[in-house]
């Protein structure tokens, strides 16, 4: 068995939260070779995403890449032992194909894709002779080039990297304890940027306030620690030392703007921490949550949804709602040129205020609006939808057979509301 699982900080990526789309949270749980899903309000557990098909293929990280798929870091324990980048549906967590390979990767921990298009990624390898950053094709998945050669600028134990606002790739040097600056077009050496009070930072990020965050690891223990974003001084301990987490944590700012640190293997969760102040706020997800093994990679990701259409209370215009009522209300998903209704999963059928309150109570199949086709009507409970007085519009979201997820709106008009 190879010796490097506890080496690697693994990327704590946040995507953007796009409007009242819900986004999900994955997490990469290394053990079980898995994506988990939870909820991005609650941390309640919602199921597995996705998988590597094997327990010798077990993820790390995660980033976004074009199309709106998943790119996953993939430590091979089976014979000879190569690492690779997979692809997997953005949709449905489907494997796609292994995107990327080769080129010395050895112990692939975070990737992000750079403003020029192409994939960079850190391949850690556990001694200073694998310890680079990687660049790939982001379109093709060929092997580019050693964009941060092995020793370039002192560069050992390659973990976190992150592209700052000035277009510079930063990385954490785990051996050196530094944070280290590269050109973010050439990968020439730019200088050490932050250093000083870590011991054995795992990743990075810059914060909200434009300043960088630096997750630092003691023994099984954690802080994090704040640099100027500009000048790379230590600002302060953001997050003093608590223990639960150590190899292989790492963090991100939610869509709250709270932070979020997960705990790895010793806590097995992930923490959250206030924003502005780095305050303990709770355990938001529970260790071992949904079968959660060894917390890796996180990411906060909003699906990309095929948009389809409904018609709340058919028949009915405008389309009345008493958000006091305890009755039923029904909504249609039509069948159209583009879309087949019949093959929505009712069982995964959300509706409400932004079409993720009201769980679906029945429904049945049948030609709503008379043009001779089949379309699908379901009944959720009023009360639960989430529908305030004033409210303008609401929402269906959903996934069918295949696993595409799904989302339609329609106008509404709130009644007796007086």
């Amino acid at each position: 068995m190879r010796a490097i699982t506890s080496l690697f900080g693994v990327l704590l990526l946040l995507v953007s939260w796009n409007g009242p789309a819900r986004a999900d949270l994955l997490v990469a749980s290394y053990y079980t070779s898995e994506l988990l899903r939870y909820d991005t309000r609650t941390g309640a557990f919602l199921g597995s995403f996705a998988t590597t098909g094997t327990p010798d293929y077990r993820p790390l990280s995660m980033t976004v890449g074009p199309g709106g798929n998943l790119y996953i870091p993939i430590v091979n324990f089976v014979p000879p032992y190569e690492d690779s980048i997979g692809r997997f549906d953005g949709q449905t967590g489907a494997f796609i194909d292994t995107f990327a390979s080769g080129g010395g990767l050895f112990g692939p921990g975070h990737l992000v894709f750079g403003p020029d298009g192409n994939l960079y990624v850190s391949s850690f390898g556990g001694t200073a002779e694998h310890s680079k950053i990687i660049r790939y094709n982001g379109i093709t998945g060929a092997y580019m080039s050693d964009f941060v050669p092995v020793g370039s600028g002192g560069l050992s134990g390659a973990e976190g990297l992150v592209f700052g606002p000035d277009g510079n790739l930063y990385i954490t040097s785990r051996v050196t304890d530094q944070v280290l600056r590269y050109d973010g077009s050439t990968g020439a050496f730019l200088g050490v940027f932050a250093t000083g009070g870590q011991n054995g930072p795992i990743d990075l990020l810059f914060g909200p306030d434009g300043n960088l965050y630096v997750l630092n690891t003691t023994g099984a223990r954690l802080e994090v620690l704040r640099f100027d974003g500009l000048t790379g001084a230590f600002i302060d301990v953001f997050v003093p030392l608590f223990s639960g987490g150590s190899d292989g944590s790492s963090l991100a700012f939610g869509p709250d703007r709270n932070l979020y640190v997960t705990t790895a293997w010793v806590g097995n969760s992930v923490r959250c921490f206030d924003g502005s102040t780095g305050q303990f706020i709770d355990e938001f997800v529970p260790p071992g949550s949904g079968g959660l093994n060894y917390a890796a990679g996180l990411l906060f990701y909003t699906p990309i949804f095929q948009l389809v259409t409904i018609d709340i209370k058919p028949h009915d215009l405008p389309n009345g709602v008493n958000p006091k009522s305890k009755g039923k209300i029904p909504v249609a998903i039509l069948t159209t040129d583009s879309f087949d209704a019949t093959t929505v999963d009712p069982t995964t059928v959300f509706f409400g205020r932004t079409g993720t309150e009201a769980a679906a109570l029945r429904s049945a199949l049948e030609d709503v609006d008379g043009d001779g086709d089949t379309d699908m009507i379901l009944y959720f409970n009023t009360e639960d939808a989430g529908i305030a007085c004033g409210d303008t519009s609401a929402s269906v979201t959903g996934k069918t057979f295949a696993g595409k997820m799904i989302k339609g709106s329609d106008s509404i008009k709130t009644v007796d509301c007086k």
